[in-house]
């Protein structure tokens, strides 16, 4: 999961803000021939438009630029594979692209997540897609176009959307809207603002 955003200074325009977007998808596909994925328009409570991108690469297409390192954790030691020369190399385009001047946005214009099963990028998605609250559109920003799209050779299309609250999800989804511990899993709370029990 690739999240792109824009510095203190931002555009208000969809489709500038989609050109960037769009050299930003040349720029991953000329790297990385074959790459696929889907991506999602939200706004931050500033008002800055920002893209999550969910890219199919795999953690050996990225060679060289992931390291395997260990790091602390709240539980002690562990190992785990970093990608911070894959999010440096995207932050500099990032930043080219969309030609800031700005040295904070170069340093943290760009979040790289690992997301190492199927399920995991299935639940970012969802919990992404079902953000109301992100997808207001502030009242300056003009012509925003489509919320969400795709990388690569991916066909996707809108089969049916449907409006539930809280109450619904959990009575189609049961046992499987709770985590291991009881909990109601937070990307369904943060899609069911509605929800009151």
């Amino acid at each position: 999961m690739v999240t792109l955003t824009y510095p203190a200074k931002f555009p208000c325009s969809g489709p500038l803000t989609k050109k960037h977007l769009k050299l930003f998808k040349k720029r991953l596909q000329h790297r990385w021939p074959g790459v696929r994925g889907v991506w999602f328009l939200e706004f931050q409570r500033r008002g800055a438009p920002h893209y999550h991108v969910l890219l199919s690469l795999k953690l050996w297409d990225l060679g060289p630029l992931v390291e395997k390192t260990r790091r602390h954790n709240k539980l002690g030691v562990r190992k785990f594979r970093t990608c911070d020369l894959v999010q440096d190399l995207l932050s500099r385009w990032w930043y080219e692209i969309v030609n800031s001047g700005d040295a904070k946005h170069l340093r943290a214009g760009v979040a790289v997540e690992v997301i190492e099963e199927e399920a995991g990028a299935l639940k970012y998605a969802a919990c992404h897609a079902a953000k109301p609250h992100q997808k207001t559109v502030p009242p300056d920003f003009a012509d925003v176009g489509r919320f969400w799209g795709v990388v690569g050779d991916v066909v996707a299309s809108c089969v049916e959307v449907q409006e539930a609250d809280a109450h619904r999800i959990f009575e189609l989804l049961g046992v499987d809207a709770l985590s291991k511990k009881g909990r109601v899993k937070k990307y369904l709370w943060d899609a069911s603002e509605a929800f009151t029990g």
